[in-house]
C-alpha cells in the first residue's frame, strides 16, 4: 500500500539531509524558514518550562497534533493539495523536520497569549489564540508562497481564492484550527485537576492528535453554510459547503475578533520575563521574514521535488466536499488550465518523472506583498502586546 506522504515508489533524488551548499543554490531562502522554526519552537519551549507545565504539555501536543494534521491532509488522496519543498533535513519525501516545529510555534504562541487573560471565559481565549497564531502563519505564509517553500494544488477549491499569493483556505484553515486545538487543551489540560504531568501530556497529546483535525472540519461548516445550495423541488443538495471564501473567512474574524475584545475585558496577567522573551521572539519573526521578502529574489528559486503530478489536463476529480477540480497539473501551454500555476511558477528543466521535478519562481516582490506583511506586522505587535502589558479586570466575560 502506497501512501502519499512516505510512497513506496523510489526518488532516487530524494535524501534525508540535502547540504546547505545545494540548498543555497536553489532556495536560500528556505534555510531561513528552517533556521527561524527551530529557534522560536525551542524558545517557545523555554517559556513554556518557565511559566508552568501545562504549557509544556501544550508545546509537545502542537508538535503531535500538527504533524498528525499534516500526515492526515496528505494521505487523504481528496484532499491531498500541498506539497512542502525539499529542506535540509527531510523526515520524509513529504516532511521536513521544520514543519512540526513549526506546529510548536505558530500554535504555542497562540495559547500562550491566550492563558494571560485572566478572567475570560473559554471562547474568548481559544479566539484570541486562533487570531494570535493565524497572523503569525500568515506571514511564514505570505513569504513562503513567494518563493515556493511548499507548492498548491493548482484547482482544488481551497486554494482558488488567494490573498498575496496565500490561499483564503490556508488562513482560514489556521484561525479555526488553533481555536479547536486551544479548546481541547482547555478541556483536557488546563481544567483538568490532576498534578501528573504525564497524565496530561499523554491525554493532551492524543486529544488533540485525534480531535482537532475532524472537529476543526466540522466547525468550518456553519461559516460556509452561505454556499449550501438545495434542489427544493427535488430535495436534493446540489452543493455543500465546503470552499473556502471571502465571506466565510470574515464570517470566522468577525466572531473570533468579538469573542477576543471580550476576553481582553477581564485582565490581563501581570507580565514575567519569559513573556516579553516570547514577544521577542514574536517580533523577531515578523522582521526576519519582512527581510527575506524585501530583499529575496523569487525569479532565481529551483524547487526540485514532489508535487502535483502531472497529467491530463482535463482530467477531472473531486475534493473532500465534493467541488470539481483538475486531477492534475497542465503542463501544455497552449491550455486554458496552465494559467492556473503559470501566474505563480513555471515548470523548468526537462521533466523526468511526472511526480518529482523542478518548479521554478517567478516575478518579483510586488508592492503589495511588502504592504502585506506590514499590515500583518502592525496587526501582530497589536495583538501580540498582551505578552508585555498587563491589565486589571474592568468587565466579566
Amino acid at each position: 500500500m502506497s501512501f502519499e506522504w512516505y510512497p513506496d515508489k523510489p526518488y532516487p533524488e530524494f535524501s534525508h539531509i540535502k547540504s546547505i551548499s545545494s540548498q543555497l543554490d536553489t532556495q536560500p531562502t528556505i534555510l531561513v524558514a528552517e533556521a527561524l522554526f527551530i529557534t522560536s519552537s525551542l524558545l517557545c519551549l523555554l517559556h513554556a518550562s518557565q511559566t508552568s507545565k501545562d504549557l509544556v504539555v501544550t508545546w509537545f501536543a502542537a508538535i503531535i497534533s500538527g504533524t498528525a494534521n499534516d500526515v492526515f491532509f496528505m494521505v487523504l488522496p481528496m484532499v491531498d493539495n500541498f506539497w512542502h519543498a525539499q529542506c535540509t533535513i527531510m523526515l520524509t519525501p513529504r516532511l521536513p523536520l521544520y514543519i512540526p516545529l513549526a506546529y510548536a510555534s505558530f500554535q504555542y504562541v497562540g495559547v500562550a497569549c491566550s492563558r494571560r487573560l485572566t478572567g475570560a471565559k473559554t471562547l474568548s481565549k481559544c479566539a484570541y489564540a486562533g487570531l494570535c497564531s493565524a497572523i503569525f502563519y500568515a506571514a511564514y505564509d505570505l513569504v513562503g508562497a513567494k518563493f515556493l517553500w511548499w507548492s498548491w494544488h493548482t484547482t482544488d477549491a481551497a486554494t482558488v481564492i488567494r490573498w498575496c499569493g496565500v490561499p483564503v483556505g490556508s488562513t482560514m484553515w489556521t484561525l479555526v484550527h488553533v481555536f479547536v486545538f486551544t479548546y481541547i487543551l482547555d478541556l483536557v489540560v488546563f481544567s483538568s485537576t490532576s498534578s501528573s504531568f504525564l497524565k496530561k501530556f499523554l491525554e493532551g497529546g492524543a486529544a488533540t492528535a485525534l480531535l482537532t483535525t475532524p472537529c476543526m472540519m466540522l466547525m468550518m461548516s456553519p461559516f460556509q453554510l452561505h454556499q449550501l445550495e438545495v434542489d427544493f423541488a427535488s430535495l436534493s443538495i446540489m452543493q455543500l459547503p465546503g470552499k473556502p471564501d471571502i465571506t466565510a473567512i470574515s464570517l470566522v474574524v468577525a466572531t473570533f475578533g468579538y469573542l477576543a475584545n471580550k476576553g481582553l475585558r477581564t485582565g490581563v496577567a501581570p507580565v514575567r520575563w519569559p513573556d516579553v522573551m516570547l514577544f521577542a521572539t514574536v517580533l523577531a519573526h515578523f522582521v526576519t521574514l519582512a527581510l527575506v521578502l524585501a530583499t529575496g529574489d523569487p525569479a532565481s528559486v529551483k524547487a526540485a521535488g514532489l508535487h502535483q503530478t502531472i497529467g491530463d489536463c482535463d482530467l477531472k476529480d473531486y475534493d473532500l466536499s465534493g467541488y470539481e477540480r483538475r486531477k492534475y497539473l497542465c503542463n501544455k501551454k497552449k491550455h486554458k488550465e496552465f494559467q492556473n500555476h503559470n501566474q505563480y511558477f513555471d515548470v523548468c528543466g526537462k521533466v523526468k518523472d511526472v511526480d518529482w521535478f523542478t518548479i521554478c519562481g517567478k516575478g518579483r516582490v510586488e508592492r503589495r506583498h511588502l504592504e502585506g506583511i506590514a499590515v500583518l506586522l502592525l496587526i501582530g505587535i497589536s495583538l501580540f502586546r498582551i505578552l508585555v502589558v498587563s491589565k486589571k479586570r474592568t468587565k466579566k466575560a
